[in-house]
């Protein structure tokens, strides 16, 4: 006899997933620190490809997966508040531009599309120092702008949301922007010691925290405004 089973339900709780990513981005440092160890104090920078696997400032690893797997994310629970503003017949174009950003930056995580952008502008303007990343510039005035044409949307914001929104992106901005700078200035001077070893590391942590405390800021703001978010999956039929 064929029966259709009842569907498989899960409501996401925005505070035990934040926990559980926060717990994985501990591991990624944890990991990466091992590694900085390794290669500046025993002088061991590969330790059968574990070192650079998890290393936060390499790229095509774990760590950069996991960053681009959770702009992703971000993009996605983006592109859902907007649809449910669509839905109810409100504005929804600021939501769905979040959404493309985010998937941009997921894309440019992987791809490395900002690295690309560095020879050009360091050319264009003799850039050294702690601008010897150019690529921060065009990026840095792409931030002020999108800052400036959603000032009002942040406003518009429920207070708990605004304050989540502005934290992510201090977070976010200060590791990404500012401490990449910073990286800047040591690439530059050609100093690879222990000291730009641990701003390297501050500046990546900053960035994958930034994106849990958004992707945090997302499912709560979906909580609060439209109930939260159930996932359900239909099973197949079942013989008895």
């Amino acid at each position: 006899m064929n029966q259709e089973s009842e569907p498989m339900e899960y409501t996401m709780d925005p505070k035990r997933i934040f926990k559980q990513l926060f717990i994985i981005t501990l591991f990624l440092l944890f990991a990466h620190v091992l590694g900085v160890i390794s290669t500046y104090y025993f002088n061991h920078d590969q330790v059968f490809g574990l070192v650079p696997l998890f290393n936060l400032n390499h790229e095509a690893n774990i760590p950069t997966f996991y960053q681009c797997f959770m702009l992703l994310a971000c993009s996605v629970f983006l592109a859902v508040i907007a649809n449910f503003h669509h839905q109810n017949g409100e504005s929804y174009f600021y939501w769905g531009s979040l959404a493309v950003i985010f998937l941009f930056l997921s894309v440019d995580e992987f791809a490395m599309l900002h690295e690309r952008l560095v020879l050009p502008f360091r050319t264009m303007f003799n850039t050294t120092g702690v601008l010897y990343f150019a690529w921060v510039i065009p990026y840095a005035v792409l931030v002020a702008l999108v800052g400036i044409l959603y000032l009002r949307f942040l406003l518009r914001l429920p207070h708990r949301t605004r304050i989540l929104f502005v934290l992510a992106g201090i977070i976010y901005v200060s590791g990404a922007l500012v401490l990449e700078m910073a990286d800047g200035y040591f690439v530059s001077k050609k100093i690879d010691n222990i000291g730009f070893a641990i701003v390297n590391t501050i500046e990546e942590y900053l960035e994958m925290f930034g994106i849990i405390v958004f992707l945090y800021a997302l499912q709560d703001y979906l909580g609060r405004t439209f109930g939260g978010l159930t996932i359900s999956i239909k099973q197949g039929t079942t013989m008895k």
